[in-house]
């Protein structure tokens, strides 16, 4: 916090890439580094205020409230990195060498432990999609899935990669007979029995309770991904279009009692290369304002033209997957959000529910930055970006929301 009061007072020109008072620490909205636009300091000062009051207020309680706020975290892309990345790191003042590490099912359960103390049951955990990868052990990524506690997670185009092609759908199926969590794929149709597949562990939508709001989630792939999936692992088998099912299942759930609809798609929204390439900085320092859709690149995804096609209030949030980017904007009104791959990172977002409207509060919706889960700091920005050169390297124990990251071994798969 020191941090921003000393900037608030001096708001001077720099150099983004190595000033070293910009590094705002994870205690509240993760990687929240101002590179990209360092001139809207303030703007990001006030949201950032409002954004921690709000955060802190989650966890009061009343019998009977107006007013829920729910908290939906989520993963993408994991494709089963369970262990974390272990970067070594030079220290050239002192020639020494620190090792900083990130990710993986530890890291990932600290920082979860960490929001389930705060907000009990108003937080839910999900996978929006492609938890596996061609050499995963699913059944091992199951188990790990359980250990964090998960509450649903979509099937994605990368879930296909597994080294199974005769009914390839059946095998899936089976594979999540253990998951405790709620496996979806909402836009399968069977064209042998013309319908929509239905299977026992895999499901086309589910509804999950946050507090006292109902939460209807449905997962699906956009068509025009499912070349990436080898053809064989899918005769007889057509994704239908993203509006129509996406209308048709919203309705389902609301008769059904969901006071939230939350779609995972699996096809991935590109919002950092063009602010990259534009301002020479690496993708994971880009950041933006949520209300500037502008940096997203919206040719030919069928996940954006389904947001301009769709009747307002079907969908209340959108969690993408499928591409190594960070996504945290409303696109055609819609809270969009996605972060970079490989089992780093996390997303979130806080709706507001207002039971005597029965409708979310839109103006309230917070998309807040993506957190990226470091095991340790570096003292001097705050956080585990290494791509950076540092003056003396000082390590210490990464935190959030005001707590310190306890990584505990994790159990063992057997």
């Amino acid at each position: 916090m020191k941090y921003f009061l000393v900037l608030l007072i001096t708001i001077l020109p720099f150099s983004c890439s190595t000033f070293k008072d910009m590094g705002q620490n994870q205690t509240t909205e993760g990687h929240f580094r101002l590179y990209t636009y360092p001139e809207k300091f303030k703007r990001y000062f006030e949201v950032y205020k409002e954004k921690v009051e709000t955060i802190k207020d989650l966890d009061k309680k009343s019998e009977k409230p107006r007013y829920e706020e729910i908290v939906i975290v989520s993963i993408n892309d994991f494709q089963g990195k369970l262990k974390p990345q272990e970067i070594n790191y030079l220290d050239r003042a002192q020639n020494t060498n620190h090792k900083i590490n990130i990710g993986g099912i530890a890291a990932y359960k600290a920082y979860f432990q960490i929001l389930k103390n705060k907000l009990k049951n108003n937080v839910h955990f999900i996978s929006s999609g492609s938890l596996f990868s061609e050499t995963s052990n699913p059944s091992k990524i199951i188990f790990y899935m359980n250990y964090l506690g998960i509450d649903v997670a979509g099937i994605g185009v990368s879930d296909f990669s597994l080294k199974y092609n005769y009914n390839y759908l059946v095998y899936l199926n089976e594979i999540f007979r253990k998951a405790k969590f709620a496996p979806l794929l909402s836009n399968a149709f069977d064209l042998r029995n013309n319908d929509p597949i239905d299977f026992r562990n895999i499901l086309s939508s589910t509804i999950k309770i946050a507090g006292q709001t109902s939460i209807g989630y449905i997962s699906l792939i956009a068509p025009k991904q499912v070349g990436m999936i080898e053809s064989k692992k899918l005769t007889g088998i057509y994704f239908e279009k993203l509006p129509v099912k996406i209308i048709k299942l919203s309705n389902e759930l609301r008769k059904q009692g969901a006071d939230i609809i939350v779609a995972l798609i699996s096809e991935g929204i590109d919002c950092t290369s063009q602010q990259s390439q534009e301002l020479n900085i690496d993708e994971n320092k880009v950041n933006f304002l949520e209300e500037n859709a502008n940096v997203c690149e919206k040719f030919n995804n069928e996940t954006i033209e389904a947001l301009k096609q769709i009747p307002p209030n079907y969908l209340d949030v959108v969690f993408t997957s499928g591409k190594d980017s960070k996504v945290a904007n409303f696109i055609n009104g819609y809270p969009v959000l996605q972060n970079f791959a490989n089992g780093t990172d996390f997303s979130w977002v806080k709706l507001t529910y207002d039971h005597k409207q029965k409708a979310v509060v839109k103006e309230r919706t917070q998309i807040l930055q993506p957190v990226r889960t470091c095991h340790q700091f570096f003292r001097e920005t705050e956080d585990c970006y290494t791509k950076e050169v540092l003056r003396n390297v000082e390590i210490k124990k990464a935190k959030f929301l005001n707590n310190k990251i306890k990584i505990d071994p994790i159990p063992i798969h057997k």
